[in-house]
């Protein structure tokens, strides 16, 4: 009887946890652990740590999604008012002291993305912006991540590479061009 409970108990927070996720329109909120691997819809790759080296500076790329946790990624809500943009940090998991950046604070294209200490530096602040499904048909709850410090770029695959260690850097937005590179879909590894 205890075990059925606890089965009920359970079912019924998962599915609490799945309609408030489905309510949100942004992969995190505030205070709240969200642990995601992010894959690129161009590519199917995800975005990772190169090496999975924590080291200050070392390149974000995308790699075949392989379950390491320097591809597993948590985003917190650390600014936003009703109204005002909502940006995220977005911690590694391997390693939660350290946060994704753009390398040198850059604004222009093409600026590497880099693993960094974690430090509230605008070029760690990042915005979810729901992706328009296209024609090709792309899964709902995707996403174009918007960098604050370096205003209307987003994150994407140098020359849209598809392969294995493809350096990942700040862009002109050309999302809804068909630069299905710059589209990031999650999958969630808890609520």
């Amino acid at each position: 009887m205890n075990r059925f409970r606890s089965a009920l108990a359970c079912a019924a927070a998962l599915a609490t946890v799945a309609f408030t996720a489905w309510l949100s329109p942004l992969p995190a909120k505030a205070n709240t652990l969200d642990l995601s691997t992010w894959t690129d819809l161009n590519s199917g790759k995800c975005l990772g740590v190169y090496g999975g080296n924590m080291t200050n500076g070392t390149s974000i790329v995308q790699w075949a999604c392989n379950g390491n946790p320097d591809q597993t990624w948590e985003v917190q809500t650390v600014s936003g008012t009703p109204g005002n943009p909502t940006w995220t940090q977005i911690q590694n998991y391997q390693d939660p002291s350290k946060c994704l950046g753009v390398y040198g604070s850059g604004t222009s294209v093409p600026t590497n993305l880099v693993i960094w200490d974690c430090n509230g530096h605008a070029d760690q602040e990042w915005q979810f912006v729901p992706w328009q499904v296209d024609s090709r048909g792309a899964p709902a709850g995707c996403f174009v991540i918007q960098n604050q410090n370096a205003a209307g770029k987003v994150i994407g695959v140098f020359n849209a590479d598809t392969s294995d260690g493809a350096q990942t850097v700040i862009w002109d937005n050309l999302s809804e061009q068909g630069h299905h590179d710059q589209v990031w879909c999650p999958f969630a590894l808890n609520g």
